[in-house]
C-alpha cells in the first residue's frame, strides 16, 4: 500500500467517526481509536520520501479531523461530567426529601 493510500483510508475513517459524532453517535469509541491508529500508521510508518503531494494534502486533511475529533471528544466527556454531577446532585435532592424509589431517605417522609 503506498503512503498516499494509507492516509486516503485513515482520512476516510476519520471523516466518517467525525460525522457519526456530529450525528450524535457516541458510542463508537473503538472506531475512534481505529481511525486514530490509522492516522499514527502513515505518519509513523511510511517515510517521508514517499510522500508525494498528494499523500501530504491527505496528512494535512488528516491532521484536521485528528484535532476536531479530539475537540468532539473533550467536549463529549465535559458535557458528561456536568450531566453526571447534575444527576447526582438531583438524586441527593431526591433522597433527601425521601422520594420513591430512593435508597434509605436521610429523613422519612411523616416527620
Amino acid at each position: 500500500m503506498r503512503a498516499a493510500e494509507a492516509a486516503r483510508r485513515a482520512v476516510e475513517l476519520s471523516a466518517a467517526q467525525y460525522q457519526r459524532l456530529e450525528a450524535g453517535d457516541f458510542d463508537g469509541y473503538g472506531k475512534h481509536e481505529a481511525a486514530q491508529e490509522a492516522a499514527c500508521r502513515v505518519v509513523l510508518e511510511w517515510p517521508v520520501a514517499e510522500f508525494d503531494a498528494e499523500t501530504i494534502a491527505l496528512v494535512d486533511e488528516l491532521s484536521g479531523l485528528q484535532r476536531r475529533l479530539c475537540e468532539q471528544f473533550d467536549a463529549l466527556l465535559e458535557r458528561a461530567g456536568a450531566d453526571n454531577r447534575r444527576l447526582r446532585a438531583g438524586q441527593r435532592a431526591l433522597h433527601a426529601y425521601g422520594a420513591p424509589g430512593t435508597a434509605t431517605p436521610l429523613r422519612t417522609r411523616t416527620g
